[in-house]
């Protein structure tokens, strides 16, 4: 009967208040595959205009640092815009290359790729996944979400 109790509330919310809570949730799903931890380097590679540099920045605090990287300049003047906005201090913005990420070497614990890995020009691919390689830390994780599946 419970179970039933909960779809029946489920399904009397406002569409738009539902479709909030699923993308909550998935958020909070996909910081949970990250895992970004307190003191941890992070990169948001391809980050566009920081939609996950400042849940990631927030993640790893004040004693962690984030790497929001892209090489389009202009998404880049967003990430600066949102994370003044925001008052976060632990985000470092790279402008990169197509074949280099341009991380520090053997200084991450985790690379983010959200919905970039298609867009990477297949001569590019060698050198930007090398870029990942070395930047991770030995016990580094990378995380590739492809929303699209392609």
């Amino acid at each position: 009967m419970a179970g039933l109790g909960l779809v029946a509330l489920t399904a009397l919310r406002p569409a738009a208040r539902a479709e909030e809570d699923d993308e909550a949730g998935e958020r909070r799903a996909i910081l949970a595959l990250i895992a970004p931890r307190a003191g941890e380097r992070v990169a948001d590679l391809g980050c566009g205009s920081g939609t996950w540099t400042v849940p990631l920045a927030r993640a790893v605090g004040p004693d962690g640092r984030v790497f929001a990287v892209d090489i389009d300049a202009r998404q880049l003047d967003k990430v600066r815009e949102r994370i003044a906005r925001e008052g976060v201090e632990n985000v470092q913005v790279i402008q990169s290359l197509p074949d280099d990420p341009m991380l520090p070497a053997e200084r991450l614990d985790a690379v983010f790729l959200n919905d970039v890995i298609d867009y990477v020009e297949r001569r590019a691919l060698a050198g930007f996944l090398e870029g990942i390689r070395a930047a991770l830390k030995p016990t580094g994780r990378l995380v590739i979400r492809d929303p699209n599946g392609g």
